[in-house]
């Protein structure tokens, strides 16, 4: 019995010292930690973070490789998340402002670090738009979403497929906490900061985790995020140096149980102990440090990193020793010409929409007095729409309101015009017939005034010609016909100077001869000519209108025989 007691101990104990020799063994040969093989749950590290009471997912769907790499490298993300306690309590979508891809060549001891600023125009999987490369976290629904997962896709995408097998992301939080359980780094402080009320002065000095954020999250600088950038590329060396030359590499395993409910990652305990160790082979001169390559963009009045995409391209091959394919219509020229034209075409735009505005505010001035107030508010309401799309800088929506406003006021212009000429036709339709009237007025007076001459003398059948015809025009006056009262005016005017004139005539012809006696004739005819009661019985006083008075010597003469004629005949 206490040989098999023995015998099983003696197992026990060549197992441990086997298996802590293997262990040893891993931790030392890093390569054997880190096979490119598609990850299952048990690889995961159980103790993984939970946010809000909710399991952070962190078994990543790699992308498909265009390519396989040894098992001696890996790519790691590294993501810094604009998230604090304060952001904690207040946010729940938070971005990731710092994103570098760690590539670890394990058999020639090289390490590659690959800034990507934060702000870097790109195409974000599963959005049609591109956007700041920040933003993938959010879009993939963040900690308790799959914001790890889009974002390593995004990179992975961005940089033309390159497989990414681990990530690790860290907030503000846990990061000032590293820096105190290093015990500070110790860096020269090369610009003044001011951040949160706190400042850094220039010079060398031993920096304190808030101290170290500070540092790395300024960013008021001219080259602003790219200059950042390099800072925190500078502070990570820095950071790596002290850790070395403490041996505090070996220790990240330990940091890491202390600190592994803040810290996101797919990476265990064993394989970030074994980092530690291959990072203490390293020197400063092994680790390469690389930014995209780009330029600015101002795109909607939203700043951007566009992307030099043939920089990229020679930057990964350089790295990975592989082609990728780019997209030309994603470089950052590419896009400035593309916005030139576009800002061109805005400016086109506003100027239009500003002469169609122009002329809409002069249509409305010059046909004041024939708009209408649904027509004004018409015209009001879509000059607004047009101001409102060039205050947005909507080129599209510029020129459809634009257009908008443009139909409408050229209709109106036409119908104004139409209700212009109405107005000028019976503006000048009521001088017209007012003359007319007028003209008729003072015809009826003459012709009145006359017959009240003439008196007895004027027959009963011409006075009744005589006043059919002022009563037709007097009927004529009640319309709004003009031609039909100058005509009716003409009529009673021509038919009056006639039956006068024929009075006058007969006048005339009596003062040189008598005329026949009454009672020539038979039968009642025609009383003559002269006869009083006769139309045609001369007037000593007859006028007409536009006739001048007769003297009075030439009254007393036209005067005297007709007194003579009617005391001889009557």
């Amino acid at each position: 019995m206490k040989r098999k007691a023995l015998i099983l101990i003696a197992l026990l104990l060549v197992s441990g010292v086997s298996y802590v020799a293997y262990t040893i063994y891993q931790v030392l040969n890093p390569e054997t930690l880190f096979e490119t093989q598609p990850h299952t749950e048990e690889d995961v590290d159980n103790n993984r973070p939970v946010q809000n009471d909710k399991e952070v997912s962190v078994h990543i769907q790699q992308p498909e490789e265009q390519y396989r790499f040894d098992e001696d490298r890996i790519n790691i993300l590294l993501l810094g998340l604009d998230a604090d306690q304060e952001r904690y309590e207040t946010m729940r979508a938070f971005r990731t402002d710092t994103i570098i891809l760690l590539s670890i060549d394990f058999q020639a001891n090289q390490v590659y670090l690959i800034s990507i600023p934060r702000d870097s125009y790109v195409k974000i999987p599963g959005r049609q738009q591109r956007d700041r490369i920040n933003t993938a976290f959010v879009w993939g629904g963040g900690f308790n979403g799959k914001g790890f997962e889009r974002t390593i896709e995004t990179v992975s995408d961005f940089l033309g497929g390159i497989p990414i097998h681990y990530y690790v992301g860290i907030d503000m939080n846990a990061f000032v906490e590293i820096v105190d359980i290093m015990g500070g780094v110790e860096f020269e402080v090369d610009v003044p900061v001011k951040i949160g009320g706190r400042e850094l002065k220039p010079g060398l000095q031993r920096l304190n985790g808030q101290q170290v954020l500070d540092y790395c999250r300024n960013r008021h600088f001219p080259w602003g995020d790219i200059q950042r950038v390099k800072n925190q590329q500078k502070m990570l060396l820095a950071m790596f140096d002290q850790l070395k030359s403490s041996k505090q590499l070996l220790n990240v395993s330990k940091y890491y149980e202390v600190l592994k409910s803040k810290v996101y990652t797919n990476l265990n305990a064993k394989q970030i102990a074994a980092l530690g160790v291959f990072g203490m082979k390293l020197d400063l001169s092994n680790i390469h440090t690389y930014s995209i390559p780009g330029d600015f963009l101002n795109i909607d009045g939203i700043g951007y990193w566009g992307v030099n995409q043939y920089g990229k391209k020679d930057l990964v091959k350089e790295i990975f020793g592989v082609e990728i394919e780019i997209d030309p219509k994603d470089d950052v020229r590419y896009i400035k010409r593309e916005l030139e034209e576009k800002l061109k075409a805005l400016a086109a735009a506003i100027s239009e929409a500003n002469d169609v505005i122009n002329k809409a505010q002069e249509v409305m001035s010059t046909y004041s007095a024939y708009i209408k107030e649904e027509e004004k508010a018409g015209v009001e309401s879509r000059i607004g729409k047009v101001r409102q799309s060039i205050d947005v800088e909507d080129t599209a929506s510029i020129k459809t309101a634009t257009r908008e406003l443009k139909n409408y006021i050229d209709n109106l212009s036409q119908i104004f015009e139409q209700r212009k000429k109405e107005d000028e036709e019976r503006k000048a339709h009521e001088q017209v017939l007012a003359k007319a009237r007028k003209d008729a007025q003072q015809v009826i007076q003459w012709v009145t005034a006359q017959i009240e001459k003439k008196g007895d003398r004027l027959s009963h059948q011409d006075r009744q010609r005589i006043e059919a015809s002022i009563a037709s025009v007097n009927e004529a006056l009640k319309g709004q016909n003009v031609q039909d009262i100058m005509n009716k005016t003409a009529e009673l005017k021509k038919q009056a100077e006639a039956i006068f004139n024929a009075m006058e005539q007969q006048k005339e012809e009596g003062n040189s001869s008598p005329p026949q006696d009454a009672t020539d004739g038979s039968n009642g005819s025609q009383v003559p000519e002269n006869d009083e009661g006769n139309s045609q019985v001369p007037d000593d006083n007859q006028e007409t209108p536009g006739n001048g008075q007769d003297s009075p010597e030439t009254i007393i003469i036209k005067i005297s025989p007709l007194r003579m004629w009617r005391e001889r005949y009557i």
